[in-house]
């Protein structure tokens, strides 16, 4: 399944948007512990940004 430039960049926004906002929410309970999930979201928005923009 192909997919465009756009569509990596689109995804990779939203990803990296909704992890960074999930993160900051949970900035307040780092010191109970990390959110993984939120990190997950994270990263996986960089690595669709990165694909994205590399191509």
């Amino acid at each position: 399944m192909a997919h465009s430039k756009n569509e990596y960049l689109i995804a990779g926004i939203i990803f990296t948007l909704i992890g960074l906002l999930w993160l900051l929410e949970f900035y307040n309970v780092f010191v109970a512990g990390l959110p993984y999930m939120a990190l997950f979201v994270f990263v996986y928005g960089i690595k669709k940004l990165w694909h994205g923009i590399m191509g």
